[in-house]
């Protein structure tokens, strides 16, 4: 009962589905609509989409009792208004806590990502990108004898690819998507802190290896605000499940230290977060932000930015 009354509430009488492949979205007219009708409703939309996040972040919170970004799966719907299928952007990916499995020992993740993406899409459907950046990361493990031991990496390059595929979008803007992604890192160990004492000039080395695989659902605000899409607003939430293989090791005086093939703690995970699209700035162009919340599996926060030319 309580899931028909929410999609009453959040689905109007005209939600069909428009599938695969590729029918474009219908589009309101806005002939007439002065610009800052246009920013108005623009404001209005992001406020109701806000409100429309939170509820479905509510939603997900009860039904479950509470690794990478995963992005938006309207992203290839998005894109398909403009000339080029080419994009360029940037993201940022902070994680401050991820438990890890690793023997007896308390292990956990901290660390941060960065890297450009270069995006290409297909069919207004599908959106394949690659990953080129660098990624900053610490292993902290606590050995049952009361010993604390804390590697430290190098900031190294690192590299991903991943895939973001629109499965159906309906004509009052509500959709459903899946992405997957993967990244990997192999830097070196610049330092060990073995309790609160500093070891630094090792010859050490690590390796981090992640992929995940994601479904959400968004809803397009434009849709509901009959703006132009000079302005989108586009909140998001989903599942996702990930696996994570960490390794580090290093030596202090011939005696070996490591963290010997440490798997995430936690698989799935939880993800909110939405993209704003301010377009013709300048004129013909896209420029897109994307903030996303992680939880569950672990503590993450990332925010990217996209230009589409």
């Amino acid at each position: 009962m309580m899931l028909k009354n929410c999609c009453n509430i959040f689905c109007p009488a005209d939600t069909s589905p428009r599938l695969w492949p590729g029918l474009n979205v219908a589009k309101y007219p806005v002939g007439g609509m002065s610009p800052k009708r246009g920013v108005v409703d623009g404001i209005t939309g992001m406020f109701a989409g806000l409100h429309f996040l939170a509820a479905l972040a509510a939603m997900n919170i009860f039904a479950s009792a509470l690794a990478a970004p995963v992005g938006n799966p309207s992203r290839p719907d998005i894109e398909q208004f403009n000339d080029t299928p080419f994009s360029i952007g940037t993201e940022a990916d902070y994680i401050s806590e991820r438990q890890l499995e690793a023997g007896n020992e308390e292990t956990t993740l901290k660390g941060a990502w960065y890297a450009g993406k270069i995006s290409y899409s297909w069919f207004d459907r599908v959106d394949t990108y690659v990953l080129l950046g660098a990624m900053d990361w610490s292993v902290r493990e606590k050995l049952p004898s009361g010993t604390d031991i804390k590697y430290f990496t190098d900031m190294d390059f690192a590299w991903g690819y991943g895939t973001d595929i629109l499965l159906l979008k309906t004509r009052r803007g509500f959709g459903l998507g899946v992405s997957g992604r993967y990244r990997q890192q192999r830097p070196d160990i610049n330092k060990i802190k073995i309790n609160n004492v500093i070891y630094n000039g090792l010859d050490g080395r690590a390796n981090f290896k992640e992929w995940q695989a994601g479904v959400a659902v968004f809803v397009d605000m434009s849709e509901f605000t009959y703006t132009s899409e000079a302005m989108r607003f586009i909140p998001y939430t989903g599942v996702k499940f990930s696996k994570l293989d960490v390794h580090t090791e290093a030596k202090i005086s011939g005696t070996e230290y490591k963290v010997d093939k440490a798997k995430a703690e936690d698989n799935v995970g939880l993800f909110i977060g939405f993209d704003l699209y301010l377009s013709n700035v300048p004129k013909d162009e896209e420029i897109g932000l994307n903030v996303e919340a992680r939880v569950m599996d672990e503590t993450a926060f990332s925010a990217a930015v996209n230009y589409k030319f």
